[in-house]
């Protein structure tokens, strides 16, 4: 896309003349990059009158929610020696945030996941995010303020909890007798008076950049926030449905045992916590499928789901890996 054909033309005008006062950026080009995050970007600029080629990676957030905050929690990450990447200048208007970056260094992890045929590649990157995690992890709450002040993630594990119970009740046996039993036992394992330690909830292995063995970037700091240690590592089951089942189980057995090599925090529960994710998706996908439905029959539990979610149960009590084997 031509950048002067955009309609953040504006804002990368106005982030760029922070960066270069008095000079003229010609922009020539943007490139989408969803596969990284939705309002990610690459652009490209010529500096005159030298006509220096430029080149930046750009992030397009809404102004609502957690986002407005985003500037403000990327410069804590780097403040406290995280991988954050390098922030150049920002723009808004009253919808939008742009913030320019400097090009990230380094291979992109999901890249790296799909293009390694062997074992041992797949345990590297593995044992990288475990060291992530664990960096993150072990960053005291009190060291991001007074940039940035971080606050409990909401829903909570009970508000969960009873959501999921109340969505359930809306539907007939067996389905609701197999979501009963289950969040009656994800109940029963969960840590429910967990540490709240850093975290980015469910990250997405795209927004993920690792030179010479370690993350060395990372473009997900806008869902900073407090949470339990183990929900970053519960979230990882859905990012690696590209891999083979065998893949995915491995990559987990690692990353739980290079995490426990170094956590500074108990991570117990993260097969319930998995578990919990799965049964949300699960009743997400019978409530759309009942609601397009337009006879009784068609309203009835999908005996597939119910099969599934029995399947997952008796995989979680075996741990992470397990429940990727599914």
């Amino acid at each position: 896309m031509s950048a002067q054909s955009s309609p953040l033309w504006p804002l990368l005008e106005r982030a760029l003349a922070q960066l270069y006062p008095g000079r003229r950026v010609r922009l020539v080009r943007m490139s989408a990059q969803p596969h990284v995050h939705r309002g990610f970007w690459h652009l490209e600029a010529h500096l005159s009158p030298t006509h220096e080629q430029l080149a930046f990676a750009v992030l397009v957030l809404d102004r609502e929610g957690t986002d407005r905050a985003a500037p403000e929690r990327y410069a804590a990450v780097a403040a406290n020696a995280l991988p954050a990447p390098v922030l150049l200048a920002t723009a808004a208007d009253p919808d939008r945030l742009v913030l320019l970056f400097q090009v990230p260094q380094g291979t992109n992890l999901d890249d790296e996941l799909r293009r390694a045929a062997a074992p041992w590649r797949v345990s590297a990157a593995a044992i990288s995010l475990a060291r992530f995690f664990a960096r993150l992890h072990s960053t005291p709450v009190h060291a991001f303020e007074p940039i940035t002040t971080l606050q409990p993630a909401s829903p909570t594990d009970e508000q969960r909890l009873s959501q999921l119970a109340a969505m359930a009740h809306d539907f007939d046996d067996p389905l609701r007798s197999s979501v009963e039993r289950a969040l009656d036992w994800i109940d029963q394992e969960l840590d429910h008076s967990p540490a709240l330690v850093p975290t980015v909830g469910c990250l997405r292995l795209p927004t993920l950049y690792e030179d010479s063995g370690e993350i060395a970037t990372a473009f997900c700091w806008e869902h900073l926030a407090l949470r339990p240690a183990a929900v970053d590592l519960a979230c990882l089951l859905p990012e690696l449905r590209f891999l083979p089942a065998e893949g995915r189980a491995h990559f987990l057995a690692v990353c739980l045992a290079a995490y426990a090599d170094v956590a500074p925090v108990a991570i117990d529960d993260v097969a319930p916590r998995a578990l919990l994710d799965l049964i949300e998706r699960v009743l997400i996908v019978q409530s759309a499928r009942a609601s397009a439905a337009t006879t009784s029959r068609d309203r009835a539990p999908d005996q597939e789901a119910v099969a599934f979610l029995d399947r997952a149960m008796r995989a979680a009590r075996d741990g992470l890996p397990a429940l990727a084997l599914l």
